[in-house]
């Protein structure tokens, strides 16, 4: 390609793109005399908008609110386009409201904004006098005092068919802390749980349970975690030997047979935690002998550990055969 066809081609792509620049800042100039055109138009108007207005109370972290005070206050502004206009890149500032300022708000356990107050903290945020709002003033009861109470938790846990509540109840926590006046905290003692009941249960249950409300005060926290431990049953078949009690030191005696058998249940994680003991009482032997009783005596369970369920003699066989051996 020579060089005067090389420069002819740039100078005609040239001219096809400055046409496509013009074209485009043509139609941006039609869009901003446009938006001027409209601005002059709206800004003497009257609108009216409503807005959320976030309150943040900066306060102690030994306080607590007993009565909440408001998240948002809805606000209406009457005034004019071009406030509006003003403001429209802009976001909705917080109502801060600092709990610390010396008596200004906070007294005798009560924070109040008074309507006057409210007004001219808002007047300031908005920067205009013509808006109401859905909040007249903050009046909300507080407390800086606080102590720790026991917690009675009110739970009850029945296990289904083949399983066993295998320990106690028990609970993450055994008190918590509550916030009241000095007069409302000295009345309070503890507190309890909402009452629970569960049944049907095959499987360890852990629970949050809600704390009752106390009137004038906050709990903290206000649920705790239970456990329900519970397990599956298992059947065993022991053969215990079968011991002699309160027999003199002469006097030996012998069962027929030696050992008692005895099913039971028992969790399955303390089946091997301890069986029961078979015994027979010699005063027994000493009973039957004189109502002429001597071939059998009754049997009886000693020491039964307490994951033993449902013990009972195979059989319904409760008494033995037996011989007396002096020494």
């Amino acid at each position: 390609m020579s060089y005067w066809a090389e420069k002819y081609r740039k100078l005609k792509q040239f001219r096809i793109e400055s046409s496509r620049t013009r074209s485009i800042l043509l139609y941006l100039t039609f869009v901003l005399i446009s938006a001027v055109f409209w601005w002059f138009l709206t800004a003497n108007d009257s609108l009216r908008e409503t807005i959320e207005v976030p309150v943040e109370i900066t306060h102690p972290e030994s306080v607590r609110f007993i009565t909440p005070p408001p998240d948002t206050i809805r606000v209406t502004i009457n005034e004019k386009g071009r406030y509006f206009l003003r403001r429209m890149f802009q976001s909705v500032k917080p109502l801060k409201l600092r709990f610390d300022d010396g008596a200004k708000y906070a007294s005798d356990g009560r924070f109040v904004v008074t309507q006057p107050q409210l007004t001219r903290l808002l007047r300031q945020l908005l920067d205009t006098p013509n808006f109401t709002s859905d909040v007249e003033r903050i009046d909300v009861v507080y407390a800086d005092q606080s102590k720790l109470v026991p917690v009675r938790f009110d739970v009850e846990g029945e296990a289904a068919s083949g399983y066993v509540r295998s320990g106690f109840i028990t609970a993450n926590r055994d008190s918590v802390r509550v916030y009241a006046s000095s007069a409302v905290l000295r009345q309070i003692h503890e507190v309890n749980t909402n009452h629970v009941r569960l049944t049907n249960l095959s499987d360890t249950v852990r629970r949050s349970v809600k704390i009752e409300s106390k009137k004038a005060a906050i709990i903290e926290p206000n649920t705790i975690e239970v456990t329900i431990p519970i397990e599956r049953l298992v059947q065993r078949k022991v053969y215990p030997p079968i011991e002699v009690r309160n027999a003199p030191d002469n006097v030996n005696v012998i069962f027929f047979p030696a050992n008692a058998k005895v099913t039971y249940w028992s969790p399955k994680s303390r089946v091997n935690q301890g069986e029961p003991t078979v015994v027979v009482d010699y005063n027994d032997i000493l009973r039957n002998a004189a109502n002429g009783n001597n071939d059998k005596v009754q049997i009886q369970f000693g020491e039964v550990p307490g994951h033993c369920i449902r013990i009972q003699f195979d059989d319904n066989k409760d008494s033995v055969q037996y011989i007396i051996e002096k020494r």
